[in-house]
């Protein structure tokens, strides 16, 4: 009987060990820019400084729901200097009635299933020569790379970089980026 208890308490400890995700970049002193585990991804977008367009844009996707439910996700979110930097006519477009579908296409192309610590990213990277894909919710692969000690997200010589200390949620977690990744099949 005591075997049993004890077996049933080291599988309990086994399964509960992720629950607790605090990732702070390998860098502890960035710790306090993690969010409460207790807040979705939604807030956390939402109370993040430099991420106010990108959840305003979340919002008039209708993509809330989404980011506030159970399931799991890592987001690129460019930062709010990425969005200004895209041409007028792009970003009027995104505003209106009738671009809520490109708006939608290019929220879910910076979107991956799933919760992807700095940690498991490098480790990723490591393991496939500094490379790697990750599927997005849009269902085009996003490419991931490291350029030193810079982690690179999209193709080519405009790939957005990763800036600033990830924020953790309770249910998964946002790098900012420095850049708008375009959907797949479209040009900047």
């Amino acid at each position: 009987m005591r075997k049993r208890a004890l077996l049933l308490a080291a599988m309990i400890v086994a399964t509960t060990a992720g629950c607790d995700r605090t990732d702070t970049g390998g860098n502890a002193s960035n710790a306090s820019a993690t969010a409460p585990a207790s807040e979705s991804l939604a807030a956390a977008l939402g109370n993040a400084d430099d991420l106010g367009t990108a959840a305003g844009l979340a919002k008039s996707a209708g993509l809330e729901r989404m980011l506030d439910g159970v399931a799991a996700y890592t987001i690129f979110a460019p930062v709010d200097g990425a969005f200004s930097s895209l041409p007028d006519d792009r970003r009027k477009a995104l505003d209106g009635a009738d671009g809520r579908p490109q708006l939608i296409a290019l929220l879910r192309a910076h979107i991956a299933s799933g919760y992807v610590s700095r940690a498991d990213l490098d480790a990723g990277l490591a393991a496939k020569d500094g490379s790697a894909k990750l599927a997005t919710v849009s269902g085009s692969p996003l490419t991931i790379r490291k350029q030193g000690d810079a982690i690179l997200v999209g193709d080519g010589d405009s790939a957005a970089r990763v800036v600033g200390t990830p924020i953790v949620a309770r249910n998964g977690v946002i790098y900012r980026i420095d850049r708008v990744i375009p959907p797949s099949g479209t040009s900047r």
